[in-house]
C-alpha cells in the first residue's frame, strides 16, 4: 500500500511540476487524493487481481507467467480505469451524472 501510494503520489507531483509547470501553485489536495487512491484502491485491487490469477493459472513456468500477464493486460486496465475515474470524481464531489458523462 505504501509503495503504491508513493508511486502514484510521485507521479502526480511530477505531472504538476514538470508537465503542468505549476510551481508554487502545486495542488496538494490533488496529490493527497492520488496517494490515498494508490494506497486504498490501486494496491488492494492489484493484490486481489494477482490472487485471482494465481488461482486461475496454476504453476510457476514461463508459460504460466505469460498467460497471467496476458490475462491481466486484457481485463485489468479497462476495469481499473473506469473504476479509478469513478472513485476520483466521487472524491472530488462530482454528481452521478457528471461521473457518467466523464466515463462516456
Amino acid at each position: 500500500m505504501m509503495m503504491s501510494g508513493s508511486i502514484i503520489g510521485t507521479g502526480d507531483v511530477l505531472a504538476q511540476q514538470v508537465i503542468e509547470r505549476k510551481g508554487y501553485n502545486h495542488n496538494l489536495r490533488r496529490t493527497t487524493k492520488m496517494i490515498c487512491i494508490g494506497m486504498f484502491f490501486t494496491a488492494p485491487t492489484l493484490r486481489a487481481s494477482w490472487i485471482l490469477l494465481d488461482k486461475v493459472f496454476k504453476g510457476t513456468t514461463k508459460t504460466t507467467a505469460l498467460k497471467k500477464m496476458l490475462a491481466e493486460q486484457i481485463y485489468y486496465p479497462t476495469t481499473y480505469l473506469a473504476v479509478f475515474f469513478t472513485v476520483s470524481e466521487f472524491v472530488d464531489g462530482k454528481s452521478y451524472d457528471e461521473i457518467k458523462h466523464r466515463l462516456e
